[in-house]
């Protein structure tokens, strides 16, 4: 009778496999949430803060722990009802773990594409509006100029921002952080998104194994 890498004893190899393949996926899932975690909690607050700076009710505080933290809570369950239910034969567990990361799978690939389409649009505002290309096209011109108005919202101490050049270089400056931090997000999608795949084929995989036996027959814990 197999023993698995969690102490735990099985009827057969490929049960055995199935089970410690979800409780690490399970477990590298943990880790993933957490590290998208710290990177929300390390973005500079100034990023959201200027295009909130005339608004009283603007609280940096609230948005940088209070929604960081009921992501968390509402994340880790999905890991845990994986972890837990290969671990304790919980067929329903395991089967929420499954289909969880089939959503979360599908929603990874459309932020991955809003997270490129959003770096080429930031690049080609940076590239086809700079002051001397954008004055070429008189249609490209007032395209630029529609998105520059949005500087009438924000502050800068260096920037003079009544003026295109002025507005251009603000804006160009502002992009640059995001565009990183969305490029951050674009990778970070493409392993959760992976991860979550897995997780979806072998949970219901190891989900539709339960119909048939009980995998773990029994464990250390139990002794």
């Amino acid at each position: 009778m197999p023993i698995g890498a969690f102490a735990l004893r099985f009827n057969n190899a490929r049960l055995e496999k199935l089970t410690n393949r979800v409780m690490c996926l399970a477990g590298i899932a943990l880790v993933l949430l957490f590290m998208r975690l710290a990177v929300g909690l390390l973005i500079p607050s100034h990023l959201m803060q200027e295009f909130h700076s005339q608004t009283d009710g603007f609280t940096a505080p609230g948005l940088t722990i209070g929604l960081p933290g009921l992501a968390l809570m509402f994340g880790l369950i999905v890991p845990v009802c994986g972890y837990c239910g290969a671990k304790y034969n919980n067929r329903l567990a395991v089967g929420f773990f499954a289909w969880c990361n089939c959503l979360i799978g599908c929603l990874q690939v459309l932020l991955l594409i809003l997270c490129i389409l959003g770096l080429l649009a930031m690049g080609s505002v940076v590239e086809r509006c700079k002051p001397g290309e954008a004055h070429r096209d008189v249609d490209l011109l007032h395209a630029c100029n529609e998105i520059m108005q949005g500087c009438k919202y924000m502050k800068s101490s260096n920037f003079d921002l009544a003026k295109y050049e002025g507005c251009y270089d603000y804006m160009s400056s502002e992009m640059s952080p995001v565009m990183g931090f969305l490029g951050l997000c674009a990778a970070l999608s493409c392993c959760v998104g992976c991860l979550a795949f897995g997780s979806c084929c072998w949970g219901r995989e190891l989900h539709s194994a339960m119909d048939y036996q009980e995998l773990c027959i029994e464990s250390s814990d139990d002794a």
